[in-house]
């Protein structure tokens, strides 16, 4: 008689009228190379009351491996692709190894999770630990189009810390898990703060970086289908000229309000950042968010600007100066 893995991993997906490509997504997470012998899996879906043929798709998948897939039911309505994962993390058990989140979209490549797994091994295991890993770029038929997020994005280096983050995207949901410890603080944020955040991914990944560490992989591990309705892709829309307007002022304004967000909901868990460089990094952006007048304004865009990695950082420190890039965004 042989034993169960002990290792367990859980998957956290929420649909939205994800009929399409749904069980194709959920069939890849099944033949990943390793379940059922080094590990097991368990997948959570949440479906936020789509007008399609999903949650009958949900079902079907059940009844296939009801030992596998588990859907996760509450009063809560049609909350969002933010709130929906968060919830998601709440009610998922907390005795995982690793926990993914998961779109409704997108293929994985049959070494996902043992390549995390690997990766994993060589960590801190007693901090709060995320992974997350490169994507391919693929069509709506989850063909890979020979690019790479790591390309596309052009990444200028794998491994990413607090810092980095406090001015930078980086983590894709569909490419990013964390261990137990990450899931106990991340269950903690409340619907309202996720929402307040500019996407429930990249906090994620933020929240951990600041009180633990986050690990790169560089090999691709998702085929990221970017089709019409993609929430988030690749490439995204052709913007207008008043979008483009608007959006030059959301991102420095929304990222420095994520870090402020984060000090927030770190104060009301009574946690410390991980090291006195994070707590420095983070009162660079407190002073900002908090400054009365524009010499104090001045002064902490200044100080920001030690912390911006893109290309041309005076550009963004001085939309920094000119106005209060934070003055849309308001603590819930």
């Amino acid at each position: 008689m042989t034993s169960s893995p002990s290792l367990k991993i859980c998957i956290l997906m929420s649909t939205y009228n994800g009929e399409y490509y749904l069980a194709e997504q959920v069939h890849s997470i099944l033949a990943q190379t390793g379940r059922n012998t080094a590990f097991t899996v368990q997948i959570y879906i949440r479906d936020d009351h789509s007008s399609d043929s999903t949650a009958k798709i949900i079902q079907q998948l059940t009844n296939e491996t009801p030992d596998t897939i588990f859907t996760v039911t509450d009063t809560l309505g049609n909350i969002g692709v933010r709130a929906s994962f968060l919830q998601l993390v709440k009610e998922a058990p907390d005795d995982a190894t690793l926990y993914f989140l998961s779109d409704q979209d997108d293929v994985w490549e049959p070494n996902k999770v043992q390549t995390f797994l690997e990766h994993y091994a060589q960590t801190a295991q007693e901090l709060p630990i995320g992974l997350y890993s490169d994507l391919w770029v693929a069509d709506q038929d989850a063909q890979v189009t020979g690019q790479q997020m790591s390309t596309v994005a052009h990444w200028q280096r794998l491994d990413v810390d607090y810092e980095f983050l406090s001015f930078n995207y980086r983590v894709t949901g569909a490419a990013f898990c964390f261990n137990a410890k990450a899931k106990a603080l991340l269950a903690q944020i409340t619907i309202p703060e996720i929402n307040a955040s500019n996407m429930h991914d990249s906090f994620f990944a933020l929240t951990i970086a600041a009180c633990g560490q986050l690990i790169g992989i560089a090999e691709p591990l998702v085929r990221y289908r970017q089709h019409a309705n993609n929430v988030v892709g690749a490439a995204g829309h052709h913007k207008t000229l008043r979008e483009h307007w608007q959006s030059a002022f959301a991102f420095p304004g929304q990222k420095i309000f994520n870090n402020v967000l984060l000090h927030a909901f770190l104060q009301r868990q009574n946690r410390a950042l991980h090291s006195p460089h994070n707590a420095a990094v983070m009162t660079d952006y407190l002073a900002y968010y908090h400054a009365k007048n524009f010499g104090q304004r001045w002064r902490a865009a200044f100080a920001i600007k030690r912390h911006i990695t893109q290309p041309h950082p005076w550009l963004n420190t001085a939309k920094l100066i000119v106005v209060n890039v934070t003055k849309p965004y308001q603590l819930p």
